[in-house]
């Protein structure tokens, strides 16, 4: 890969140091529930140039280093990033998450299955109570980040990236009545849908 170059890249929310995920428009960002894209393709910019020799999975500093393109972002609380902040939208992906941009891909392709989840968008997280009397043990509860993450990282490992997540981050029940069927069913791309 050369630096500027222009890829297709496998955003992953559970790789996401800031907790920012897609939208296509403000108001699904920062209007409760925020729904948007958590895991999906988008274009990203290569930053440094990149070769495959040098790669390590267990060396973060040799994964490639790509700015995103996506312009709009919004982390649970409703939060928009700046993305005229270069460090804001600087991130290193696995070689597994990039596509040569205009290629036959996956990147291209319908997804086989799209996901709709919802999690927590409150203040403060889900303690995930993975210890002592009443601990769910190390996944953690279900609401929790460390639950739905390591589900997201097993459905990954699984399917690789053909599938695409559409989260729902909701801060009361009384959210999840404002979720529209009708425009999931728009959202949700793929050629198999689950909740």
């Amino acid at each position: 890969l050369q630096a500027g170059e222009v890829v297709d890249v496998f955003h992953r929310y559970a790789q996401d140091p800031n907790g920012y995920f897609m939208v296509q428009t403000r108001t699904s960002g920062y209007i409760h529930p925020s729904i948007g894209t958590t895991d999906g393709w988008t274009s990203a910019r290569v930053n440094e140039d990149w070769d495959i020799a040098h790669f390590d999975l267990a060396e973060y500093n040799t994964w490639p280093e790509i700015q995103w393109m996506h312009p709009t972002w919004y982390n649970r609380r409703g939060h928009r990033l700046d993305v005229s902040n270069p460090s804001m939208i600087t991130q290193r992906v696995t070689p597994q998450q990039i596509r040569q941009h205009g290629e036959e891909s996956e990147a291209q392709a319908r997804p086989r299955l799209s996901l709709f989840h919802v999690r927590w968008g409150g203040e403060k997280p889900v303690n995930p109570v993975t210890e002592g009397a009443g601990g769910w043990g190390q996944i953690g509860a279900t609401p929790s980040d460390n639950y739905i993450n390591g589900l997201e990282n097993h459905i990954f490992r699984t399917l690789g990236p053909t599938y695409e997540i559409i989260s729902a981050f909701i801060q009361s029940s009384e959210e999840l009545t404002k979720i529209s069927p009708p425009l999931l069913r728009q959202v949700l791309k793929g050629q198999n849908h689950a909740a």
